[in-house]
């Protein structure tokens, strides 16, 4: 059957309804939405802040002109229902009151059903069931459901209800790439396809369009690079300071002075929690009082209220903003004004890293310079080239590869990141061109110089103004004469404080019973005071100290001051007894080598020494 809408009249009647309304289409667009109109299945992929949502929105705004206007169809064509309805598949609560939002401020009334629009709520002695089920069966444009709601017995009631199959016109699905993730542990993904069966026919006797579950040549692809040149792509180590098990994040500190806002994605609600107190923290000692208020977190605990207020606050807020969040937030989520996405901890592929990167510069009016992060653990660069090498060279057992995917390796340790990202998704070499009026007013990003920091491209000693790199600490002085920091020396100091950190732990419990005992004295903290110890001669040099090195959380170390200051006196006078130690083994063994060169075995004698040097040390820590 010829196409009715995908012609030069089509596309100009389309163009002149949106047009009516207020909207500009890009092309592309454009070119979806017809092919929806004649009733064929559409799968689109294309980059982050490209247009997706209009997909839906500005289709759905055609139908209801045409279904108010019959004779805005085409000669031939079958009409609309009076009150059209959309129904589409979403898989975050976030994204989904987000897409509500924006559905709504294009004019076209949306209802959002989940677990939580639904639930029953107990009055008195009566059960209330939320009417919105039987609602959307006559009112509602859009309805926006989530995955496990299609198989509920409600949602096939909804599907069997004659009102509701003669206004059903499209079936949706957003986000569709996460089946290949998300279905694992969410089985109600992988049965989106079939419940295309399920939902209302058109007229004509076929399927309503669905985007997902198609089999090859039944439907039209409309592909369009993923790739976002105009994003600085970073990706980083942590250095010694700072790890993901750690609560003290020294590598972010330039996040709180950047001015920018930021999103800051983690793995776990748990490092959220420990990267937002540091925030708090470091605000708090750099009299920035007004940053903590500014600093939110997002995920799964929050109630409700509180994540949906968070959205609000960094959609609408013009100050720069800080959000620690969970892949809850990795998705679908649009906001004008985020400059900075940062991702801790290697993800699982490289979907999901570019989809977490993506949430940055979607306004490109409010930010100029959307920037990207990866800060990745000690030795995941080395990993990376192990994943590698084990799948080229088909090693048997792979336990490289059962810690990281390949994907994300080969963009981990490539030259070009944007190079690498174009040949992983197979992306095409170069975009038709969009001739709408925004694009032609809008200069294109330059892609001459790839803004990646890999070593071909912009590494980040050649990085913009405002991109701060990690600073190597001053070079190592030497110690003087007598005060040098031998091995057995610095177990000993790191044993002694560790018993300091449990009776401050033991202290403060009572305080915040949800804090362990390395908060109170981090291990970096402990390592340079026994550094330090020979210049610490008094308490307001314990003070110094802990005001030089930035040490966390400063206001509770300043409560042990003296007893920070004790231990490091006890550790000076085990410490001479210790070098003298040293000194009677080295001279030990010296003597022994003398004697092994007149042909005298002493080789047992100087691992004797060596062994009485260790049983020394902790003879030492058990009298300390």
């Amino acid at each position: 059957m010829p196409p009715l809408w995908n012609t030069p009249q089509g596309r100009d009647t389309v163009k002149t309804i949106l047009a009516f309304l207020g909207i500009t289409p890009h092309d592309y667009q454009l070119d979806g939405i017809l092919v929806s109109l004649d009733g064929e299945s559409l799968l689109a992929t294309m980059a982050t802040g490209s247009g997706k949502t209009g997909f839906f929105s500005f289709l759905m705004l055609v139908v209801l002109a045409v279904s108010i206007s019959p004779g805005l169809m085409p000669a031939g064509g079958k009409p609309f229902p009076e009150n059209p309805a959309m129904v589409i598949v979403m898989p975050t609560m976030a994204l989904q009151y987000d897409m509500q939002r924006q559905l709504q401020g294009v004019g076209l009334a949306t209802a959002v059903i989940n677990s939580e629009t639904t639930r029953e709520v107990k009055v008195g002695s009566r059960v209330v069931v939320p009417s919105l089920w039987k609602e959307c069966e006559t009112k509602n444009t859009m309805i926006l459901m989530s995955p496990e709601m299609l198989t509920t017995p409600r949602c096939r009631r909804l599907l069997d209800n004659q009102a509701f199959k003669n206004r059903c016109v499209y079936l949706g699905v957003d986000e569709a790439h996460l089946i290949v993730n998300w279905g694992d542990f969410r089985d109600s993904y992988n049965q989106i396809g079939h419940m295309r069966a399920r939902f209302p026919t058109r007229p004509d006797g076929s399927y309503i369009p669905i985007v997902l579950g198609l089999e090859a040549g039944s439907y039209h692809l409309l592909r369009r690079s993923n790739l976002r040149p105009d994003i600085q792509v970073t990706v980083r180590e942590f250095s010694q300071e700072t790890s993901l098990s750690g609560v003290s994040f020294p590598d972010l500190d330039w996040v709180l002075t950047s001015g920018r806002t930021t999103v800051i994605f983690c793995k776990t609600i748990n490092l959220g929690f420990r990267v937002a107190s540091y925030f708090w923290r470091q605000a708090r000692a750099k009299g920035m009082e007004e940053m903590q208020s500014k600093i939110r977190l997002f995920n799964s605990l929050n109630a409700p209220l509180v994540n949906k207020e968070t959205l609000g606050f960094i959609n609408d807020n013009k100050d720069a903003t800080i959000v620690i969040a969970t892949d809850v937030l990795s998705v679908g989520w649009d906001s004008p004004a985020v400059s900075d996405a940062i991702v801790l901890g290697v993800p699982l592929d490289l979907d999901e890293l570019v989809q977490k990167w993506g949430r940055v510069g979607r306004d490109v009016t409010r930010v100029k310079d959307p920037r990207a992060y990866l800060y990745c653990p000690k030795g995941t660069f080395s990993l990376a080239q192990k994943v590698i090498d084990e799948n080229t060279s088909g090693a048997k057992g792979k336990s490289a590869s059962t810690q990281m995917g390949l994907s994300i390796a080969q963009f981990i340790r490539a030259e070009c990141k944007t190079e690498n990202l174009n040949i992983q998704y197979n992306n095409p070499v170069v975009d038709a061109p969009c001739l709408c009026p925004r694009c032609e007013a809008r200069p294109r990003p330059d892609t001459s110089q790839c803004l990646c920091n890999g070593p071909r491209c912009k590494p980040e000693s050649d990085a913009p103004s405002g991109l701060e790199t990690t600073p190597k600490g001053p070079a190592k002085a030497r110690a003087r004469p007598g005060e040098g920091i031998s091995k057995a020396m610095s177990q000993l100091g790191h044993l002694k404080f560790l018993a300091v950190q449990t009776e401050i732990f033991n202290a403060e419990q009572e305080h915040n019973l949800m804090l362990p005992p390395y908060y109170y004295l981090p291990d970096p903290v402990i390592s340079g005071l026994v550094k330090a110890v020979y210049s610490i001669e008094s308490m307001d040099d314990v003070v110094t100290y802990l005001d030089n090195s930035r040490a966390n959380p400063r206001q509770v170390l300043l409560k042990y001051k003296e007893r920070l200051f004790t231990c490091c006196q006890e550790l000076l006078s085990l410490f001479s007894e210790i070098r003298a130690q040293e000194k009677v083994a080295r001279a030990s063994k010296k003597a022994a080598k003398q004697v092994a060169t007149v042909g005298t075995a002493g080789g047992e004698g100087v691992e004797a020494d060596e062994q009485d040097s260790d049983m020394e040390l902790l003879r030492l820590w058990r009298r300390a």
